[in-house]
This record gives C-alpha cells, structure tokens and sequence, in this order.
C-alpha cells in the first residue's frame, strides 16, 4: 500500500466521520426541536474537517490515480463545491445578503449530502 492510497483512505473515512456527525445533527436539530440553537464550535469544527478531508481526499484519489470512473471525481468535487457553499452561506458577510440563510444552509448541505452518495456509487462502476 503506497502512502498516496493509505491519505486516500485515511481521508475517506475522516470525511464520512464527519459528514456523519453532520447528518445526525441536522435530523436531531431539525426534528420538532426548530426553538434549538443549531450551531455551535462543535457544528463548525466538523464542518472544516469534512471540507479538509474531502479535498485532501480527492488530491489523493487523483495523485494515486485509481482509475475509478470519471463521473466518480466530478460527483466528488460537486459535493465539496456544495459543502463549501453551504457554509459560505453562513458566514458573516454572505449571510445578510441573502433571504433566507439557514434554508440555503441546509439544501446545499442535503445536496452535498446526495452528491456524496452518487459519488461512492460512480466509485464503483
């Protein structure tokens, strides 16, 4: 096993720890507790080291040159793009400016969330 594939797989599994711990956040922060704050330094913690595992993810994944399939690295960094710009939607200067900040918030990161999926399934073809 090559170091490239080892930061490969090592990165896969940070992402899906913490694309886990997202998931199980937004069901219990979005499930009949909406008066609940849902942020926090845990939420964005999280949220960094997804993006930072993805892209190193994929920098490896592309490094190493698996030959997986060419849909597999667009879905891929289709669903970084997606996770980034969720979290852009909450930051300071981006936030006023649009209308309703939480509910981008929360459709981009479900689309991430999809892209994730149809990547691990283009992954295998």
């Amino acid at each position: 096993m090559t170091p490239v594939l080892l930061v490969e797989i090592v990165s896969a599994l940070v992402a899906l720890v913490a694309l886990i711990y997202l998931v199980v956040h937004l069901v219990r922060t979005h499930a009949g507790r909406r008066g609940e704050r849902s942020g926090g330094a845990a939420h964005v913690r999280a949220s960094v080291v997804l993006c930072v595992a993805a892209v190193v993810h994929g920098v490896a994944a592309m490094a190493y040159g698996s030959g997986a399939h060419p849909a597999a690295y667009a879905l891929g960094w289709a669903a970084v793009a997606a996770f980034l710009a969720s979290g852009a939607c909450m930051l300071a200067p981006v936030r006023p400016r649009l209308a309703r900040p939480l509910a981008w918030h929360v459709a981009l990161f479900v689309a991430g969330l999809v892209l994730v999926v149809a990547h691990a399934i283009a992954g295998r073809l």
